[in-house]
This record gives structure tokens, C-alpha cells and sequence, in this order.
């Protein structure tokens, strides 16, 4: 009987030399376990993860936050869409799965931006795609934006946005068009 476990290396793959050794250890070992991992976009290789499949990996967790590339230069999430599209063309090759998280509603997104991200997520074809809401974490370019929009900080941003739909940061959007986008593009997930 296999045991399933999630490691919560967010960049597993940033290391290669480690990820290689983690996924030697567990085939000399012969351990019957299944795993999943997280990464960056652009830190996967094809050789890697074959090894990784090989030793169990069964599905790959990739953070691809937003399809548009004004958006993503914005938040400086250091990579592209276009790592996106060959990661998760690496994954699929492989035999992977892949599971997708994104964000909704970021600053300065509109319809158009939240169609971008849409459309990659239904272009790289996830096994799940898990979609968010902007929630800065202290320190991070997304935190300082919204520390410039709220003067009440983050804590106040949070609070407002985990009950309010309409909330997030997309402001070119009236609250109602926040909302119907937002339902659309949850939407379109639900069906990939």
C-alpha cells in the first residue's frame, strides 16, 4: 500500500542537484510512496522531472498567478508567461499533472487582464486550477501597492477582501463588474 505525501518546498526544482538526490534517495530505497511538489515556472527541466516521476511524483503544483504580462511585470513575479507555457508543456510530456494556482483581481487588472489569465489557464490545461484573491504577504511588491492605495494597511485590505467579492484591487472595474468577472472567470475553472 502507497502513502501520498505534499512537500511544501515552494520551489522544490530550485535546487536541481537536491531535487535529483531527494528523487535518487526515494528509488534506492524503493519507497512506495506518491508525492507532489511546488515550483516556480521557470525552474523545471525536463530531466528532472522525469526522474521525479519516476520516483513517485504525481503531480507538479505551478504558480502561474496572472496571464498578463503588464500584470505580472507589475507584482515583479520574475518570470513569464512564456515559462508558464513550456512548464506546463514539460509537465504534460512527462506524464505529470499539473495543478495551477492564480490570482484575481489584481492592481491595475480590468476585464481584458482577467481574460488573460483565463485563457492561459484553459490554454495549459491544468489537472486543477486553484484561483485566489490577491492576499499580500508583508514585505512583497503587492504589500507596498496596496499600503499606497489603504492607508489603513493590509489588515483592513484582508478583512474587506475575504468578505466582499467585489474587493479585490482591480480597480478599473465598478464593484458590480468586479463581481460578474469574477463569477465568469471562476466559471471557466470549474470547467477546465
Amino acid at each position: 500500500v502507497g502513502r501520498n505525501f505534499n512537500f511544501f518546498i515552494m520551489d522544490f526544482f530550485f535546487d536541481k542537484n537536491r531535487a535529483k538526490k531527494f528523487c535518487q534517495l526515494l528509488l534506492q530505497k524503493m519507497l512506495p510512496i506518491f508525492w507532489s511538489a511546488q515550483t516556480r515556472a521557470e525552474m523545471v527541466d525536463e530531466k528532472t522531472l522525469r526522474l521525479a516521476k519516476k520516483a513517485g511524483c504525481q503531480h507538479i503544483a505551478v504558480g502561474v498567478e496572472v496571464g498578463n504580462p503588464h500584470i505580472r511585470e507589475l507584482i515583479k513575479k520574475g518570470n513569464t508567461v512564456d515559462d508558464v507555457r513550456v512548464c506546463a508543456e514539460l509537465i504534460h510530456k512527462v506524464g505529470l499533472r499539473m495543478v495551477a494556482f492564480c490570482i484575481i483581481g489584481l492592481p491595475g487588472e480590468g476585464k481584458e487582464e482577467i481574460t488573460d489569465t483565463v485563457n492561459l489557464i484553459k490554454e495549459i490545461k491544468p489537472y486543477i486550477v486553484y484561483p485566489y484573491f490577491p492576499t499580500p504577504a508583508s514585505g512583497t511588491e503587492l504589500a507596498n501597492i496596496i499600503e499606497q492605495k489603504n492607508p489603513q494597511g493590509l489588515a483592513q485590505y484582508r478583512d474587506r477582501n475575504a468578505l466582499d467579492t467585489s474587493a479585490p484591487l482591480a480597480e478599473r472595474m465598478t464593484p458590480k463588474e468586479r463581481k460578474e468577472i469574477i463569477k465568469w472567470a471562476i466559471g471557466e475553472f470549474v470547467q477546465i
